[in-house]
């Protein structure tokens, strides 16, 4: 195991990144840097707007949406990256509920209620686990909601190819 790096945070909280992670990691200045905590300390990683980078992304959601009709949404652990068909911005918060069932890593076909948020307006039907390394590094699925009609079997195979593509490296 390597040695720890010790710095000294200033005054104002900023510390430096040692250039050897910065190399590793590969960091430059203005790139953005997302913070999070975790049991005994805080976790730095680069960040990866899926919703900016991946624009393939939406374009499957797209193709999902005209053939289904059903609203569909990638979340990552704790909120929505890309939704279409929906009336939720990207960065919404997704219900803790629907957090724990993604954590989970399982495919899910909801017969009670569970919602994209906390609030009662979009409820899941389908969630399909998404296995992206080089896209997200946290937990993360694909979530159709049920509209108007009962989602179909059908409905739902299209969603899982389109999970699949999503999954797939370097599409």
């Amino acid at each position: 195991m390597k040695p720890a790096m010790i710095r000294t945070m200033d005054s104002q909280g900023r510390i430096i990144i040692p250039h050897e992670i910065r190399r590793t990691m590969n960091l430059s200045g203005g790139d953005t840097i997302e913070i999070r905590t975790v049991e005994n300390g805080v976790l730095l990683s680069k960040y990866k707007s899926a919703s900016a980078g991946d624009r393939s992304m939406k374009k499957y959601l797209n193709i999902l949406y005209s053939v289904t009709r059903c609203g569909a949404a990638i979340c990552m652990e704790d909120q929505v990256i890309v939704s279409k068909g929906l009336c939720v911005m990207e960065g919404t918060t997704i219900s803790e509920t629907l957090q724990d069932y993604i954590r989970s890593g399982k495919q899910q076909i909801f017969t009670e209620p569970v919602y994209l948020t906390d609030t009662s307006v979009s409820q899941v039907d389908t969630l399909i686990p998404l296995s992206a390394p080089d896209k997200f590094w946290q937990s993360s699925a694909l979530v159709v909601i049920k509209g108007r009609h009962e989602i179909t079997e059908s409905e739902r195979a299209c969603a899982r190819l389109i999970a699949a593509l999503i999954s797939t490296p370097n599409i």
